[in-house]
């Protein structure tokens, strides 16, 4: 079994969920990241008792993807495994009015929740593409959005548009030729 799920975000949360449930499939290997590497082994210790006795590989690369050059190096990390599943599961948020944020905090939701699943869809997608043009493997990236995509919120203005974003660019890409054979949820 040599295809991966790239997990981001996958030290808490929903991120972490995922790990341990695709672990339970018992098909794919993983790869988890996130910033905080001492939580990321914690996942990988987890993963790797369900797995018991399994040929399965779990492999932690922490990484700041709000970071273009962080992401760069997740990337060239990536390189060499098979990625057939992405999870852009990495995001955060805060609620607070807008005119009294902090500018730096705002713009570090902006390059996490969309920069960087944007950067990973862009790398990943059409090289799963290409794969099901030779194997007929389909690709699957699941963007994770909220509900909050479909509405404004005051004190999480910032949130909510990030969120737009990836709900109207994960549908807006998965419907483009370029990304045939990859399914974008």
């Amino acid at each position: 079994m040599h295809n991966f799920a790239l997990i981001t975000g996958a030290s808490t949360g929903i991120g972490k969920v995922f790990a341990l449930e695709l672990a339970k499939q018992k098909d794919l290997n993983l790869i988890l990241t996130a910033r905080r590497a001492n939580l990321l082994e914690e996942v990988k210790r987890q993963v790797e008792e369900i797995w018991s006795g399994q040929s399965l590989k779990c492999v932690v690369l922490p990484s700041d993807l709000s970071s273009y050059d962080e992401r760069v190096k997740l990337i060239e990390s990536c390189s060499t495994f098979n990625v057939s599943l992405l999870v852009n599961n990495a995001g955060f948020g805060s609620v607070t009015e807008f005119s009294k944020s902090n500018t730096e905090w705002e713009l570090n939701m902006i390059a996490l929740n969309c920069q960087a699943l944007l950067h990973l869809t862009r790398y990943f997608g059409p090289i799963m593409a290409e794969s099901f043009q030779k194997t007929t493997d389909r690709g699957k990236i699941i963007n994770i959005s909220s509900v909050a995509s479909f509405q404004a919120m005051p004190y999480m203005a910032t949130y909510a548009a990030t969120k737009a974003f990836v709900t109207s660019f994960s549908l807006a890409v998965g419907r483009e030729k370029g990304f045939s054979g990859v399914d974008i949820l």
